[in-house]
């Protein structure tokens, strides 16, 4: 399978196909329209979730998800279980900011929310507070090492660990490739559930385009007609004796990326950042008054 670089691996431009601009911009009041009407019932449903028992609600999360506009197809075992029989990771691709929302719907789970630049995003951490309070969800935020051992030490402790999900490449691709997979939780002594993630929006819109603001990365759903994801599990496996952590992590992608039938990168989050910086600064140089060549 064909390689492709940085570029291959992440949108530039909010409208995806920029031939079908037209149809994007006599869509925006419509958009507009439902965007309100979605605030609004969507607010309704957090604040009757917090008016039951902590532990009834969950119940409602599906109804949020689905008056936000996720359309949800899941595939594959061992997805809905009440407690796995062993310390388990999830390990999915990561296609947008609406991952996390998606893998609340499983029981029994905890999202890993990998933040180096300790919450470097004040929008996305608001708003991922806003549903673990609304729904009782549970998100654990790691800001460096101390905090990965720290989180380790309390959830080998706990006498029901819940599945740990994270997304080994630790930033959002475009689903055209796999990033490399980070070796971090690949080396715990955890089973790990491989599950692939397929996002699409009813119109062409790239949900998450790699300049973007993470407030309108949240918006736009909420304005389109609905964003279908699927999701799929891959048989469970282990680490091998004879295997490292990051020959594990490679070997995970390799499988993720064959039946998602893309090619699985040696790209890192590092990459990207560098790649960002450099359209940041292209931009800046392109619209500064009196600059030319």
């Amino acid at each position: 399978m064909a390689q492709i670089g940085i570029d291959g691996l992440c949108d530039r431009e909010r409208i995806s196909n920029a031939s079908l601009r037209w149809l994007v911009v006599l869509y925006i009041p419509f958009g507009a329209l439902l965007l309100l009407v979605r605030v609004a019932a969507l607010f309704a449903i957090g604040g009757a979730a917090r008016l039951l028992p902590s532990s009834q609600r969950r119940r409602l999360f599906p109804l949020f998800l689905t008056v936000y506009g996720f359309r949800r197809r899941w595939r594959g075992n061992g997805l809905f279980i009440a407690q796995p029989a062993m310390p388990m990771v999830i390990a999915y691709n990561h296609v947008s900011l609406y991952d996390a929302f998606i893998l609340f719907e499983l029981p029994h789970v905890a999202i890993i929310s990998s933040d180096p630049q300790k919450n470097a995003s004040r929008v996305n951490a608001a708003v991922m507070g806003w549903v673990a309070r609304s729904f009782s969800t549970d998100v654990r935020i790691i800001t460096g090492g101390r905090d990965f051992v720290q989180m380790l030490k309390a959830w080998r402790q706990s006498p029901a660990p819940p599945r740990l999900c994270i997304a080994p490449e630790g930033t959002v691709g475009n689903g055209k490739g796999l990033f490399a997979f980070e070796k971090g939780f690949f080396g715990i002594g955890a089973q790990v559930l491989p599950v692939t993630f397929k996002a699409a929006a009813a119109l062409p819109i790239s949900l998450h385009p790699v300049l973007a603001h993470h407030g309108l990365n949240y918006v736009w759903p909420l304005m389109l007609p609905w964003v279908t994801y699927e999701m799929e599990a891959l048989p469970v496996t282990s680490i091998r004796s004879d295997e490292t952590p990051q020959a594990f992590a490679e070997r995970v992608q390799l499988a993720m990326a064959q039946h998602l039938h893309i090619p699985a990168t040696r790209v890192t989050r590092g990459d990207k950042a560098t790649y960002r910086a450099a359209l940041k600064a292209s931009r800046r140089r392109v619209s500064a008054p009196g600059l030319s060549g």
